[in-house]
């Protein structure tokens, strides 16, 4: 290869004008751009799935963070993802694939699935020493109570 360059007549090439030069680029760019969109598009391909949770359903949501098990149904999706609430979804109910955010949901209405907004909670960690006093009967109490509801 290092051999063909040589072997290039660097006159021929510093003669070309640069207009032509833009002009043949631009022509092999239009003809290559039709295979190229068909790339692109294929490589988007949606492909039916069924859930990888209750292995029934068709998958309409795919979660970046939950391998080996990505695809899940709207229903476990929610199940699923009331716990790790800021895994990256995306969706395929519109034939694309959309990202949704940690409060959007897929829910089926009137025989078509829709994407819906819910409140949820953030995951925070529980402070080890919540004040300064020694009140470790309070934290115990607290941590019950929130078990019995």
């Amino acid at each position: 290869m290092l051999r063909d360059s040589e072997s290039i007549n660097r006159q021929e090439f510093a003669q070309q004008p640069a207009l032509s030069s833009w002009c043949q680029r631009q022509n092999d760019v239009q003809q290559v751009r039709p295979q190229k969109l068909a790339n692109l598009i294929s490589a988007e391909n949606i492909i039916q799935r069924t859930c990888n949770h209750c292995y029934v359903r068709e998958a309409l949501i795919h979660c970046v963070e939950c391998l080996p098990s990505e695809w899940f149904c709207a229903e476990c999706d929610q199940l699923v993802h009331k716990r790790h609430t800021l895994h990256n979804r995306q969706t395929t109910v519109y034939g694309f694939y959309k990202y949704i955010s940690p409060t959007d949901f897929v829910k089926l209405h009137d025989d078509k699935y829709i994407i819906c907004e819910q409140d949820c909670l953030l995951p925070t960690a529980f402070p080890p020493i919540i004040c300064s006093c020694d009140c470790g009967d309070v934290i115990s109490a607290v941590i019950i109570f929130m078990f019995q509801c």
